[in-house]
């Protein structure tokens, strides 16, 4: 039995999980759904505070909480931002570390830097500085026949989070087990060189034919790829 720590990714929340923790609790599995600040079901908590720090926290709060030392930590998407970053400053904590479709942060290196950097020019709506508007759940690979049901759910995202240099040392390195998912069906240049760059330093790497929130329209699927790593 592990403890599995569900980290998602912007705009969602602890939610983005419900239909894949049915199949980790059925293999005997505890499992954390996080909700970070100011996202989903902590989005009266959004401010100009709310940056990549506090998710970190988030996360590392998470991972003493569970009180073991033998965690499956597991990120999504702009999750894996504080993930890596919590997983960081816990390496001890951790047993396996999986990220679905998520980037790998850069010391460093902000969400931003690391976007602009493979893909020149990028734009994204800052009209707000506070707070970036939700997108289509389309973008995400959401179904039609789901769109309004997740649409209803998806909250704005902390802008600050985006802006904030990740802070590493390199001790999640010593994580034994360290698995990269792609999602192709999302074209992100920057997920493709978190993909390549993981590949770079020993993760077991492997590209699939699945949209995004694969969480939600592929939970068999994902749950799958979480035991695979527990």
């Amino acid at each position: 039995m592990a403890d599995v720590v569900l980290v998602p990714g912007a705009y969602h929340g602890a939610w983005c999980w419900r239909k894949v923790t049915p199949h980790l609790e059925a293999a005997g599995h505890r499992v954390h759904p996080l909700a970070l600040t100011g996202l989903g079901e902590r989005a009266a908590d959004l401010g100009p505070v709310v940056d990549l720090s506090t998710h970190v926290d988030d996360v590392v709060a998470a991972l003493h909480a569970t009180g073991s030392d033998a965690v499956v930590l597991v990120a999504h998407s702009y999750g894996g931002a504080p993930a890596v970053g919590a997983a960081d400053r816990c390496a001890d904590r951790i047993a396996a570390l999986v990220l679905l479709d998520a980037l790998l942060p850069v010391d460093g290196c902000s969400f931003d830097d690391l976007r602009e950097r493979a893909t020149p020019g990028w734009a994204m709506d800052r009209s707000d500085p506070v707070a970036i508007p939700v997108p289509s759940s389309a973008v995400f690979g959401i179904p039609e026949a789901d769109r309004a049901e997740v649409e209803a759910l998806l909250t704005p995202h902390p802008a600050a989070t985006l802006r904030e240099p990740s802070v590493l040392t390199g001790a999640y390195d010593r994580i034994a087990v360290r698995h990269h998912h792609r999602a192709l069906g999302y074209p992100a240049p920057y997920f493709d060189d978190s993909s390549t760059r993981a590949a770079a330093a020993g993760w077991v790497v492997a590209h699939h034919d699945l949209p995004h929130d694969m969480m939600w329209t592929h939970p068999d699927w994902t749950a799958a790829a979480i035991l695979a790593a527990a």
